[in-house]
């Protein structure tokens, strides 16, 4: 009778041991707090979470991460966090907000019209108290490209218009004036996300290069490099630093690589603000700019200070800018 016992209690031994830790299943479900429904997932424990191949949506918000607690505090990093045991992860969101408009360092307005996929497609800049724009930038698409961009200097009876035309990731920029018949072509190499990585153009026997760095969303470095008869005759570097708050372009959604080219040096195309941009020449010269700001409730800013500094460390402007939403 013992002996029989004993192998009854090995057997149920065995089995328990049989189911491995590792073969537990857990369930993960996902609270997206007012958002669209996300299915639950099934993981071994000790094993990673696989991101939902798809994030939820919620009207008027951008979705920001899943996270670990009801309070938001804890997001869930699904590249190093561990699945042990049944759990919920929570959505949070952010408020999206788009420029209204936009006080320049002068005194000047830029005011900014969108698509419904939150786009450019006119931006029009205003002399202070003149009720007729001096520049008016208008944007043409086809599907999700960028084909063209008008420019008009309505204060220099001058027109502009720039024809893009992508091939994989780069773009060929063919650039006209109505008061010139010179044909100017830029080149512009992107990398995978949609960034820009450099902008080249040449004329005859000389040439110029754009290239940028990025880290964590942001543009952290451009370098500037001039070419003349196959000889590098001068070069800048650009190198700028952020706060943690969201830009006011945060949720733009005009191509990225347009916005550094365009206005890279403004902090548009970036994820967070910029906060300092120190520059050097190989002449010796130099400054920094230093930017200051203003937030609302939601982490945008609503005033942006910029105090320029030659390098002497001598202050030698000071500007104030304000933003509006939408």
């Amino acid at each position: 009778m013992n002996r029989l016992i004993l192998i009854a209690v090995l057997a149920v031994a065995a089995a328990f041991s049989s189911c491995k830790k590792d073969d537990r299943i857990f369930t993960v479900t996902f609270e997206s707090n007012g958002g669209s429904a996300v299915e639950a997932i099934s993981v071994k424990e000790g094993e990673k979470l696989t991101k939902p191949s798809l994030d939820p949506t919620k009207d008027g918000y951008a979705f920001a991460a899943w996270c670990k607690e009801a309070a938001l505090t804890s997001e869930w990093e699904f590249d190093a966090d561990e699945v042990t045991a049944n759990m919920m992860l929570y959505a949070k969101w952010m408020k999206v907000k788009l420029v209204e408009t936009a006080t320049g360092y002068n005194g000047d307005i830029k005011k900014f019209e969108y698509d419904d996929q939150n786009r450019f497609t006119k931006c029009s800049f205003y002399n202070r108290g003149v009720a007729t724009p001096y520049q008016i930038y208008t944007f043409t698409y086809s599907g999700d490209d960028l084909v063209q961009l008008k420019l008009d200097y309505v204060s220099h009876h001058s027109e502009s218009t720039d024809e893009y035309a992508k091939n994989g990731n780069q773009i060929t920029v063919t650039q006209t004036w109505r008061s010139s018949p010179n044909v100017f072509i830029y080149t512009l190499d992107l990398n995978s996300d949609g960034t820009l990585d450099k902008v080249t153009y040449s004329e005859d026997n000389w040439s110029e290069e754009t290239a940028y760095q990025y880290q964590d969303g942001n543009v952290t470095k451009a370098s500037y490099k001039y070419i003349v008869d196959g000889i590098i005759t001068d070069t800048n570097f650009n190198d700028y630093t952020y706060d943690s708050k969201n830009s006011p372009w945060l949720h733009c959604k005009t191509p990225k690589w347009l916005l550094i080219w365009f206005w890279g040096y403004d902090g548009y195309g970036s994820k967070n603000n910029m906060t300092a941009s120190p520059w050097e020449d190989s002449n010796g010269n130099g400054g920094k700019a230093e930017f200051a700001y203003l937030y609302d409730d939601d982490g945008y800013p609503t005033q942006r200070t910029w105090k320029s500094y030659d390098k002497n460390g001598d202050k030698v402007g000071e500007w104030v800018a304000e933003y509006t939403y939408k």
